[in-house]
């Protein structure tokens, strides 16, 4: 396990970066994970997709293989991670067959949950009367936009 100053220096040094591309703080569903999953959570977030294998290699301090992969579907159990099997990297007489474990909570998600929460909260649960809202704000704010409604849709030009 990672002690929660190396963690800490770990998520500084890392912290935006995830495969090359920015990204935003980790989810509060990450940082709101017990201590050890927490550290498993953010490696594979700041890291990237990896193998169980891998991610144990990336611990400073020794874990079971056992806790390892107890803990790792406990995230993916949570939504916090997902697993997907690695096809044909194994060989026939090996017992384990090798997952990428890789980030359940994306940007894009977030902003639809984020979406429809302001839609659950504000506008009766419709997604259409919110983006008729930012229409409106959009205009409001002296941007040029034509909207047209028709059967529960919306379309929108600029």
């Amino acid at each position: 396990m990672v002690s929660q100053q190396c963690e800490g220096t770990f998520v500084r040094e890392h912290q935006g970066k995830l495969q090359g591309h920015e990204i935003g703080p980790l989810p509060p569903q990450v940082l709101n994970l017990p201590r050890c999953e927490r550290e498993l959570a953010t490696i594979i977030y700041l890291e990237g997709g990896m193998t169980a294998k891998l991610l144990e290699a990336r611990l400073p301090r020794r874990l079971s293989n056992s806790a390892l992969r107890a803990m790792l579907q406990r995230l993916c159990n949570k939504d916090i991670l997902r697993r997907q099997k690695i096809n044909g990297s194994h060989e026939t007489s090996d017992r384990r067959i090798p997952y990428l474990y890789t980030p359940a909570i994306t940007p894009e998600l977030v902003r639809a949950r984020a979406l429809q929460q302001i839609a659950r909260d504000y506008f009766d649960g419709s997604l259409l009367s919110v983006a008729e809202a930012v229409v409106s704000a959009l205009r409001a704010s002296g941007a040029h936009v034509t909207i047209s409604r028709a059967k529960g849709s919306l379309n929108i030009a600029a």
